[in-house]
């Protein structure tokens, strides 16, 4: 295969070419070309490769930091995969790297011990946060909010907060909203990053804040979520305890997360797939999941059409009777006959 650039690689043959360099080429190839891609884009060529190994060979290529955003990209089974033969330290790494709320996803879906063994090795603090959104049930608020945000105290000057924002922009991905507490961290205001920024030094939070709040909290039904987002153009949403303070907040794209789920979900109910079942897998381990089922399938079949055989005189002399075999075979596959 002749050599190519990153970019004519996407450009001319998109995540087909990379699958075949990928396949065909030797590590320095592949890592160069892998160097230039976009998070997205790598969790795609993940997902497309057919192979284990290459999967696995692709993403130890990674840096840290883009190896752990590319974990919240890649599909469910390839996370899994990869999760397999991972090592302490690596997970390790990859759980320093997320916000709070992925790096509880993540090791949400790998055994306890072996999430247990990472909390001990992680920092303290964040071992605590990490833990505490564990225990919300992945379907909440609480299992999808981060618990990283932007909050300053009543009373305090619109310089005041500008800074507490600079302090932690590196430290606090996506900060959309300041969020206003009093002294015992109940929620009482919003105030936008637009409108603090416009607004003069010397004013307090209290007179440019938006009083009227639009919160959830923790044991909130991920779709309710989602319709409040849609119903008030949201980008984040912050999540108090039942008493009103302040815990953690969901971003926008926790919440496109959640609408991509319920639609596959309503899909897959009207197609009569499993609801587990994932609808965009590779090719390949569709095949391993599916073989099984076909062969049953073709084995029935084969049976069908060898008692239908016996009857040929039959249809040959009624030929109304042909055409009623595949009503009746239409009634009979209903969507919870094919699960």
């Amino acid at each position: 295969m002749s050599a190519q650039t990153p970019e004519s690689l996407s450009a001319v043959g998109g995540i087909e070419r990379l699958v075949a360099l990928v396949e065909e080429s030797g590590t320095e190839a592949v890592a160069t070309a892998v160097a230039a891609l976009h998070p997205a884009d790598l969790a795609e060529l993940l997902n497309a490769l057919p192979r284990a190994d290459s999967r696995r060979g692709v993403f130890r290529l990674l840096e840290p930091a883009t190896s752990a955003t590319v974990m919240t990209k890649v599909s469910p089974a390839t996370r899994l995969e990869i999760l397999e033969t991972m090592s302490a330290e690596d997970l390790r790494r990859i759980v320093e790297e997320l916000d709070s709320d992925d790096a509880a996803d993540l090791l949400g879906s790998v055994s306890k011990d072996r999430a247990q063994a990472v909390l001990q090795e992680l920092p303290g603090s964040l071992s605590a946060r990490i833990q505490q959104l564990l225990k919300y049930p992945s379907d909440t608020a609480g299992g999808l909010m981060k618990s990283e945000y932007a909050a300053v105290f009543e009373g305090a000057t619109v310089e005041e907060a500008v800074e507490i924002v600079r302090t932690l922009a590196e430290a606090v991905a996506d900060i959309h909203n300041v969020l206003v507490v009093d002294h015992r961290f109940h929620l009482l205001g919003v105030l936008p990053l637009s409108r603090l920024i416009l607004a003069r030094a010397g004013e307090t939070v209290d007179a440019v804040m938006d009083r009227q709040v639009v919160s959830v909290t923790v044991d909130t039904d991920q779709e309710e979520v989602a319709r409040l987002f849609r119903k008030y153009d949201l980008v984040s949403l912050p999540v108090t305890d039942p008493r009103g303070a302040l815990l953690g907040r969901i971003t926008v794209d926790d919440v496109v997360d959640v609408l991509e789920e319920e639609a596959n979900e309503d899909f897959s109910k009207l197609s009569g797939l499993g609801e587990e079942e994932p609808l965009f897998d590779s090719p390949m381990r569709a095949i391993r999941r599916r073989l099984p089922w076909l062969g049953l399938n073709l084995l029935t079949t084969s049976l069908s059409a060898s008692v239908i055989g016996l009857f040929q005189g039959t249809i040959q002399s009624m030929a109304l009777a042909a055409a009623l075999m595949t009503i009746v075979a239409a009634q009979g596959e209903t969507p919870e006959c094919r699960r």
